[in-house]
């Protein structure tokens, strides 16, 4: 049956449709599977009890001269057995089968947001493959798990298995379930079933049950994993199977290692690194002087070996003027040159012209070990030169 608010209930039945105004009365598909032909027919003015929706009787038929409806298998999902077939097409509500005492008109059955899909077969009842003496047909049960995939987010998951018991005229059966995930290697598997054998309670001939498929992948990497469910009838020995995936996404990066960040600092250019002092025992600096730096971070953090060639991800030098305002470019003097700090980031030395007052310098590292990421900062003040020019001046610190 199909409803309608309109017109009420549509028969599809044999003993509904016996009198059609022409042709083979009998909806069915076609031998080959590719049409539906015969006729369908409303109730309601079947037995109109004073309505007789203006004198039409019902009938609708399915299929007719340029019209029709047509059969097309969907192409299964990965996890379902069950075959379904989309039909399309339009049908034609008239009084007989002319289209100027049309009651209902067109009946189109396929649209970008609707459609009529049947399952399991159009062809009717899955062939039976076993009778026994008392009428009983065992056929291949069906089954479906529903999603199809889920993402792992650190709790169990639940799937749903849904069983189709086949089987007709018999007794109910019982169902042995087996998931198995499917790798080649026993050893890379690594999906957990807190039950990944069991048997379900018995399920009679025709019906459906649905139960619960719990997946743990607690120890699973990043990727894809694919298990299979196998459901057997234990009394036919007749089985089907579904696959469904269970998908790990990347881990998220952990926050970064605090790092023991410093540097040392001289008043000459030099490439020993006896020559660098602690940077507070630098002293005043004079005008048009140059600080030199060196980084000292990769030597500095106990139990952890840092190459500056393969861990170093990131080295960043910053100049803040007395006022803690970054310094971009400064200009030293009437006839110096426009830079602060010259560096390149994977050299672990620098060298900064000297500033007016007090001034900071800061280093900000960030090194990557064993896939685990390190990074800290530092920061050292300098007291520049005072005034301008040769003339006396008072040293607030004096």
């Amino acid at each position: 049956y199909a409803w309608s608010e309109n017109i009420g209930w549509i028969s599809f039945n044999a003993s509904d449709l016996n009198g059609c105004p022409s042709d083979s009365c009998e909806a069915k598909i076609s031998d080959n599977n590719k049409n539906i032909t015969g006729w369908a027919r409303a109730i309601r003015p079947k037995i109109p009890e004073g309505q007789t929706l203006g004198g039409w009787e019902g009938w609708i038929k399915l299929s007719g001269s340029g019209y029709g409806l047509g059969i097309t298998e969907i192409t299964p999902s990965p996890n379902s057995s069950v075959k379904k077939y989309q039909i399309s097409g339009f049908s034609w509500g008239g009084g007989g089968n002319s289209r100027d005492s049309a009651v209902i008109g067109w009946t189109k059955f396929k649209g970008d947001t609707y459609g009529v899909v049947i399952e399991p077969e159009p062809t009717g009842e899955p062939e039976p493959t076993e009778t026994t003496d008392g009428g009983c047909n065992r056929n291949q049960p069906s089954i479906e798990v529903s999603p199809s995939s889920l993402e792992w987010n650190d709790n169990d998951l639940t799937y749903t298995l849904t069983i189709t018991n086949n089987d007709s005229n018999c007794g109910a059966s019982s169902f042995d379930i087996k998931l198995e995930e499917q790798k080649e290697q026993e050893n890379k598997k690594c999906l957990i079933y807190p039950k990944n054998n069991f048997t379900t309670e018995a399920i009679s001939s025709g019906r459906s049950v649905r139960i619960d498929i719990t997946v743990n992948a607690s120890n699973c990497d990043e990727g894809t994993y694919t298990t299979k469910v196998k459901a057997t009838n234990i009394s036919s020995d007749m089985s089907s199977e579904a696959l469904f995936n269970t998908i790990v996404p990347p881990s998220p990066n952990p926050p970064p290692e605090n790092l023991n960040v410093d540097f040392k600092c001289s008043r000459s250019q030099t490439d020993s690194t006896e020559d660098y002092v602690d940077c507070d025992k630098i002293g005043r600096l004079g005008k048009d002087g140059t600080l030199y730096l060196e980084d000292i971070t990769s030597t500095i953090n106990e139990g952890l070996i840092l190459s500056e060639s393969s861990d170093l991800v990131s080295r960043k030098w910053t100049l803040f003027d007395g006022e803690e305002k970054e310094v971009a470019s400064c200009e030293i003097g009437r006839d110096s040159p426009k830079y602060c700090i010259i560096s390149s980031s994977d050299y672990k030395r620098a060298k900064v012209k000297v500033l007016l007052g007090r001034f900071k310098v800061k280093l900000e590292d960030t090194y990557e070990s064993n896939n685990i990421t390190y990074t800290g900062s530092n920061e050292h003040w300098f007291t520049g030169y005072i005034g301008i020019g040769g003339s006396w001046n008072e040293d607030s610190e004096f």
